[in-house]
């Protein structure tokens, strides 16, 4: 039998052509690459280190993250405007008190009733729950009046001797209240403004979020760094 050498070098081009089609199987995605194939002459060690794992991910939606709140800064800013003025109140009081002066007394007291009343709002208007915060604030400040009114009453109606002694514990009594009533809401609404940031990122999608320290290991050593962990 004859054979065509023209056919039979045709025959061994194309197969030599699909060779490396047929002895290799396609990757899949997400699979991992082994450095076997990428560098065949490096030891089991050597590969085992370099191996490179492809994973396909879908894209980091960041497009609410501009509306992102911190809970730590919420409840910072609601502690800082009520203890800043809080304290320089007080100062401005007792400096007053001690070398008699008026306007300064008067002046220390208002700081401290802004304070007290709206301080802790700001915390919530960071977070964007404006309503929420300043509100109660206007509600911390009548009942904080109402006590001051009540007990200011209460303690002239017992200091003249000479005036006819009224019943003053009904008054006493709704003073004391409003005074407990608005110092719970002012700590309450200090301890609990990061509350407002983590829901004002809730409704926005957002996860909270925290940067945390972390220990990545690399082959045979490792490296320190910052994680961004969140709960989603």
């Amino acid at each position: 039998m004859q054979i065509d050498a023209t056919k039979v070098l045709v025959v061994a081009l194309a197969l030599a052509w699909d060779w490396p089609a047929i002895a290799r199987p396609p990757q899949q995605e997400g699979s991992a690459v082994s450095a076997d194939e990428a560098s065949p002459g490096l030891g089991p060690a050597a590969r085992h280190e370099r191996t490179v794992r492809l994973k396909v991910e879908p894209p980091l939606d960041v497009s609410g993250w501009k509306d992102y709140r911190s809970p730590d800064t919420a409840r910072r800013l609601s502690c800082w405007f009520t203890l800043a003025p809080l304290t320089l109140g007080v100062t401005m009081v007792v400096a007053g008190s001690v070398a008699p002066n008026v306007p300064v007394i008067v002046v220390g007291i208002g700081n401290m009733a802004v304070g007290v009343t709206f301080g802790p709002s700001v915390g919530y208007a960071y977070a964007g729950e404006h309503l929420r915060g300043w509100g109660v604030g206007a509600l911390r400040f009548i009942g904080y009046g109402i006590a001051t009114l009540a007990l200011a009453d209460a303690a002239l109606e017992n200091l003249c001797d000479e005036c006819e002694h009224k019943d003053t514990s009904g008054v006493v009594l709704l003073g004391t209240s409003a005074l407990i009533a608005s110092l719970f809401s002012t700590i309450y609404d200090v301890a609990a403004a990061s509350r407002a940031a983590r829901r004002s990122n809730a409704s926005h999608g957002i996860p909270d979020l925290a940067v945390v320290p972390t220990v990545m290991p690399s082959g045979t050593t490792s490296s320190r760094g910052l994680a961004l962990v969140g709960r989603f």
